[in-house]
C-alpha cells in the first residue's frame, strides 16, 4: 500500500467508498458514451444524404440531434453555491439527542467558522446535543477533501458513518443533498460565520455540559 494514515479496517472502508464514486462515475461516461454514438449515427446519415451538396457550415444549426443524457446530469463535481434565509430559531429548536456534524474551516470547535462548502471543509466539527444542550464536542480532519474529484460524494457518505443526523455547511453539491436526503440525514445552510453565533438559531445552550 501506499503508507495510509488510519487502521486497515478504515483503510478498506475508504477504499470500498471510492470504488462505488468510480462505478458512478463508469455510468456517467457510458450514458455520455451512448449519446455519442447517437450523435455520430445522425451526422453519418446526413452526410451520406447530402454529400452531394457539398460541405455547409451551417449543417449543425439545421440537424436534429438527440438532447444529451449527460447534460440532465450535475457535472462532476459540482459546487452550486446556495444562502436560503436561515429558518426563525422557533422552527429550528432541537428535542431529543442529535448529532450535529458541521464542515468548518478549523479544529477549534465551536469558536470556529463554518466552511463556505461541504465535500472540501478543512474540518468537521462533530456536536452531540441532548434537549438542545451539548454533551460532547470533536473535530475531524476532512481525509477526502484531497480527492481529485466526488469529494462531495465521498463525504456525504462518511456522514453515515459518523452517525450524524444533521449537516451544517455553507453550501452543498446537489449530489451531497440528494445522497445525504437518501440516508436520512437533514441538511441546514448557514452563512460562514462563527459557528457558536449560527448554532443560537438551532436553539442550542453554547455550554458544554
Amino acid at each position: 500500500m501506499w503508507g495510509y494514515p488510519y487502521s486497515p479496517d478504515k483503510e478498506l472502508e475508504d477504499l470500498k467508498r471510492y470504488r462505488r464514486i468510480l462505478e458512478l462515475r463508469y455510468k456517467m461516461i457510458e450514458t455520455e458514451l451512448r449519446y455519442l454514438g447517437e450523435k455520430i449515427k445522425i451526422l453519418r446519415e446526413y452526410i451520406k444524404e447530402f454529400s452531394s451538396l457539398g460541405p455547409s457550415p451551417q449543417y449543425m444549426f439545421s440537424v436534429p440531434l438527440p438532447p444529451s443524457p449527460y447534460q440532465q446530469m450535475p457535472p462532476y463535481p459540482q459546487y452550486p453555491v446556495q444562502m436560503p434565509s436561515f429558518p426563525s430559531r422557533e422552527t429550528m429548536e432541537l428535542k431529543g439527542r442529535h448529532r450535529i456534524v458541521v464542515a468548518t474551516q478549523g479544529p477549534k470547535g465551536l469558536d470556529d467558522i463554518v466552511s463556505p462548502v461541504f465535500g472540501r471543509a478543512p474540518f468537521f466539527t462533530i456536536i452531540d446535543v441532548e434537549d438542545g444542550e451539548i454533551k460532547n464536542i470533536e473535530t475531524v480532519e476532512n481525509r477526502y477533501g484531497m480527492m481529485p474529484g466526488g469529494a462531495g460524494i465521498a463525504v456525504a457518505q462518511y456522514m453515515r458513518d459518523l452517525k450524524a443526523d444533521i449537516v451544517i455547511a455553507g453550501s452543498f453539491g446537489q449530489n451531497s443533498i440528494n445522497i445525504l436526503e437518501n440516508m436520512g440525514i437533514r441538511t441546514i445552510v448557514m452563512p460562514p460565520t462563527q459557528l457558536n453565533s449560527n448554532l443560537k438559531n438551532l436553539g442550542i445552550k453554547l455550554e458544554k455540559k
